[in-house]
């Protein structure tokens, strides 16, 4: 049995009748074994290329390439390439945005009470010690990578800042 949303990737599909007809020979891969049920799950879209494989397919180790940074860890950040494409870049700790110690745990009254001194004093020097390093990692960025490695078998893409 191939259930309707493992026919393809392309688009929604209201009834299978709109991708496969009566007698069309199709290629699957064995997706469950129930041995109680007596069934076997099958899924066409699973051999379909994804836009992981036919990105790895057109770039090379090596390559510069630009990314949206979309999330930042300690040692690791989540950059995206294109649609559908997230690719894992190792930083040094200098490139690591300064953590908030025990976000869960934010005094509130202490935040107003900041938030109203700089809305007071019109942000002027808080804000220039509070701006950001150049080099500091952050989400929404716009940034230039090398490819360290492509992984076709894992679905992974390597990547290294360039200087």
């Amino acid at each position: 049995m191939i259930h309707i949303a493992d026919i393809t990737r392309e688009k929604r599909l209201n009834h299978p009748k709109e991708a496969l007809a009566a007698g069309q020979d199709v290629k699957a891969q064995v997706l469950e074994v129930d041995v109680a049920k007596r069934r076997i799950r099958l899924g066409m879209k699973q051999l379909e290329p994804t836009s992981v494989d036919n990105y790895i397919a057109e770039h090379q180790a090596g390559e510069t390439v630009s990314g949206r940074i979309l999330e930042v860890g300690t040692n690791k950040v989540r950059v995206e390439l294109g649609e559908g494409v997230v690719a894992n870049c190792r930083i040094s700790p200098e490139q690591a945005p300064e953590k908030q110690a025990n976000r869960e745990k934010v005094d509130v009254s202490a935040m107003s009470a900041m938030l109203t001194q700089r809305w007071k004093t019109g942000g002027g020097a808080a804000e220039k010690e509070a701006a950001p390093k150049k080099d500091v990692a952050r989400p929404g960025q716009i940034r230039s990578f090398k490819i360290v490695s492509l992984n076709p078998e894992q679905k992974k893409i390597e990547l290294e800042f360039v200087s």
